[in-house]
């Protein structure tokens, strides 16, 4: 397909390297016309290809115009908006200097309502375990920079991410989510979020067999195991894990009427053993055995399990929303995943290169699996990204 916006970039690039073969041959205030005709000239390009004006000519403006040409000519291989808006994503990741990202993010963040500042703030310190922090006024902008850290250097790992997934809705969440990340721009979140189906129950994705055996990882307080009953009333089993001894206590509670429901207070890894966990002394949803001790929380020993090892029968759906230990958890399931090929719903937002390298582990371990991304985050911060695998 054949973009008519880059002939006219085209256009601007040939009158550029016009302008540098007559620059040096002209009278000086003819030359310095042409240096700032050229300049704004490169800007316009950069603003366009890349959405940033920061990649820089330096002083090898051939080496630019050859960048330039080459995304130009790459971007004819886009079908349409959403692809080329991952196109000039992965470019700018490419091309700008991890500097100027941040720079750009940061300028993005002073700009949104003091009120929600603060809130990303609070929400960043408080689960800098997963992804780091980001605190400007303590100079502290671990998160952002870690997340431009993981596409610089996983560029083929987002692109092969990008060619996996099966529906444009999908591709559009990835698009959304990384110009999130360098914007803060909750307009961002709002393109992203889900508006028709539960969480974990896309039924334009799933289908659920009669019979079916359930797998919750990460039960919290039993949120999820009544919409299994709600939704798939004809349901064999459900085995519900939940590792936050608070939150195990509520899930037993509010599940002991269900028929057919094994509540089982252990978390869901890639090992078996006994670990240290620190925990809230109220129900909460972000308890993970990634935390560290914190004011108002607690901690125990308590089992690790591999979905493997601890059953044996035949499994239909495995969700999990474990708080960061969903990489581990998915290599603790794979005599399942490689012998049954369950349907996956697995959260790929606690970590920030979840969002790849869990595609890339299930893929590996069976390519025939289709792959779907699904939010429902909130207005201010982009958690509850969910991977569908079928």
């Amino acid at each position: 397909m054949r973009w008519l916006k880059y002939d006219k970039l085209n256009e601007i690039i040939d009158s550029i390297e016009e302008a540098e073969g007559i620059i040096e041959s002209c009278s000086p205030d003819v030359k310095e016309q042409l240096c700032i005709d050229m300049e704004n000239a490169v800007h316009s390009v950069n603003q366009e290809l890349f959405s940033y004006e920061v990649v820089e000519v330096e002083n090898d403006l051939k080496q630019w115009i050859d960048l330039v040409r080459n995304v130009i000519k790459s971007r004819d291989k886009c079908v349409n908006h959403v692809d080329l808006d991952y196109a000039q994503l992965m470019d700018a990741f490419t091309n700008v200097s991890g500097e100027d990202l941040l720079k750009k993010a940061n300028e993005s963040f002073a700009t949104l309502r003091k009120d929600w500042r603060e809130y990303i703030t609070w929400f960043y310190c408080r689960h800098e375990y997963l992804w780091g922090n980001y605190n400007p006024e303590q100079n502290d902008y671990s998160a952002v920079s870690d997340r431009i850290r993981v596409v610089k250097e996983h560029k083929e790992d987002f692109l092969f991410l990008y060619d996996h997934l099966v529906d444009y809705r999908s591709k559009s969440v990835l698009v959304n989510l990384l110009h999130y990340w360098m914007t803060f721009d909750p307009a961002f979140l709002r393109a992203m979020r889900e508006t028709v189906f539960e969480e974990y129950f896309d039924f334009d994705i799933i289908n659920i067999p009669d019979q079916a055996v359930f797998v919750d990882a990460g039960a919290f307080i039993g949120d999820t195991v009544e919409q299994i009953v709600k939704f798939m009333t004809n349901y064999k089993h459900i085995y519900s894990f939940e590792a936050a001894p608070v939150n195990y206590q509520l899930l037993k509670k509010n599940t002991e009427n269900f028929s057919n429901v094994t509540v089982l207070n252990k978390a869901v890894g890639g090992h078996n053993g006994m670990i240290k966990m620190n925990y809230s002394t109220v129900p909460d949803s972000g308890d993970s055995v990634l935390r560290g001790q914190e004011v108002g929380s607690a901690s125990m020993d308590i089992e690790m399990i591999t979905l493997d090892e601890e059953i044996r029968e035949r499994l239909s759906v495995i969700k999990m929303d474990i708080e960061g230990a969903e990489q581990s958890a998915i290599e603790g399931c794979r005599r399942h995943i490689t012998e049954e090929h369950p349907t996956l719903i697995i959260c790929v937002y606690h970590k920030n290169d979840d969002i790849w390298k869990i595609i890339r582990t299930i893929y590996d371990m069976d390519n025939t699996y289709r792959f779907y991304l699904r939010c429902n985050c909130d207005n201010i911060v982009p958690t509850d990204i969910v991977l569908f695998a079928v």
